[in-house]
């Protein structure tokens, strides 16, 4: 069954944006009366098309019970965040956070965009919770909203080796607090001395150093598999 978010989404009448019904008329052929699956805010319903309204009747099966995850990821190249919000949203982050770091390069924070690769990610993957994308923010500002990340890194040897807070570094575990992604420069010396104000956790997510893109859905499916056992 075709699956469509539809924002506001309730049960009764529907009216369909102009793109939609392009979409579902001209690209997937579909016809009055036909049955499509639509979706809002973590929950599903069943719908019947009546152009250029559908009709939102039975709700689904929305159970959910697993942990959401928050991410934070220094902006790199729009190829590169773009796939990174796509697959953070299929591995179910709640919430996305695009940050500026000290070694940013690139800056690509066009929401309308990003939010519309989250939503056809949801489409695909059956998730029903399109996350939050939350515009450019600084490094500061993330760490003072929320207690405690992830900070995940491939920490060299050499890195380790001449620092103090190699004890801190937990491979491959994880807690309930949101994943932070560096860029791939590394962190600053500066903003390495402000994860230790603020008490994060460094993970240690592989012996290879990975591109950012890449270190989150690592980082994600790690989290997801230590958060969500049964």
């Amino acid at each position: 069954m075709i699956r469509l978010y539809i924002e506001g989404c309730k049960p009764g009448k529907v009216h369909l944006k102009l793109d939609q019904i392009h979409y579902l008329k001209n690209v997937m052929r579909k016809k009055n009366t036909d049955k499509l699956e639509v979706f809002y805010n973590g929950k599903s319903w069943v719908a019947e098309i009546e152009f250029p309204n559908i009709n939102v009747t039975e709700e689904l099966n929305n159970a959910n019970k697993t942990t959401k995850p928050i991410l934070g990821i220094a902006s790199i190249r729009k190829n590169k965040i773009e796939m990174a919000i796509e697959k953070a949203t299929e591995l179910g982050a709640r919430e996305v956070f695009i940050l500026k770091t000290d070694r940013t390069n690139h800056y690509f924070d066009d929401l309308p965009r990003l939010n519309k690769i989250a939503i056809e990610a949801c489409e695909q993957s059956r998730n029903n919770l399109v996350p939050k994308i939350n515009k450019l923010t600084t490094l500061q500002s993330f760490l003072e909203l929320h207690t405690n990340p992830n900070v995940c890194h491939a920490f060299d040897r050499c890195f380790l080796e001449n620092n103090n807070y190699i004890n801190n570094v937990v491979k491959n575990e994880f807690n309930i607090n949101p994943i932070l992604i560096g860029p791939e420069g590394g962190w600053s010396d500066k903003e390495i001395d402000l994860f230790m104000q603020y008490n994060v956790n460094f993970v240690k997510i592989h012996e290879n150093v990975l591109r950012a893109e890449t270190a989150a859905i690592s980082a994600l499916t790690l989290w997801n598999e230590h958060n969500n056992k049964n």
